[in-house]
């Protein structure tokens, strides 16, 4: 973890694999950005397993950041840090999208359907650019039809954190079977 000369952001490195920043928006309002990471391609298979749970990671971090507990929270919308004053329908959508269960995806198509807007991929890709909170709210779980689909902070991230989930998954009903 490092901090900014001028404090406006943190940045966190999960061993070299992903760095995320957090943006000052206010003294208690926050933004977070996925950054690539400053070594090779990223190969979630090569991860420590005390990193397989990126989610964790970042609650653990900004929580001890912060003073503000991510522990127990599963609607980041009403999040006291939660800096946007989303529309209507980016509300539904990033509801919709907490929904989606860690290593698995759901299309566009299929949450605009469950948003009430069938049709409405590329207005739900907007919605999920604006996104303030990644990973806590996680847009990389929504593909396109026939591949991955955008991310804002690029397809490899996107597999990245796809990849890590679904690894992480195997890891946990391997040790519960």
């Amino acid at each position: 973890m490092k901090k900014t000369a001028h404090h406006s952001a943190i940045q966190l490195d999960l061993s070299g694999f992903l760095i995320a920043e957090l943006h000052w928006i206010n003294q208690q309002q926050f933004s977070i950005q996925l950054n690539s990471p400053r070594t090779a391609p990223i190969d979630p298979n090569g991860l420590p397993d005390e990193h397989n749970h990126i989610e964790h990671q970042l609650k653990t971090a900004l929580q001890r950041i912060t003073g503000l507990d991510f522990s127990l929270h599963t609607d980041w919308l009403t999040h006291p840090a939660f800096p946007s004053t989303p529309t209507a329908f980016q509300q539904r959508i990033w509801q919709a999208t907490q929904a989606i269960p860690a290593g698995q995806t759901v299309s566009y198509a299929d949450l605009t359907a469950s948003a009430g807007k069938p049709g409405a991929a590329r207005a739900v890709g907007n919605a999920l650019n604006r996104n303030p909170w990644p990973i806590l709210i996680p847009c990389h779980r929504v593909v396109a039809a026939n591949h991955n689909g955008g991310y804002a902070w690029g397809g490899e991230i996107k597999q990245f954190l796809l990849k890590t989930e679904q690894r992480s998954l195997k890891t946990e009903q391997g040790k519960t079977s």
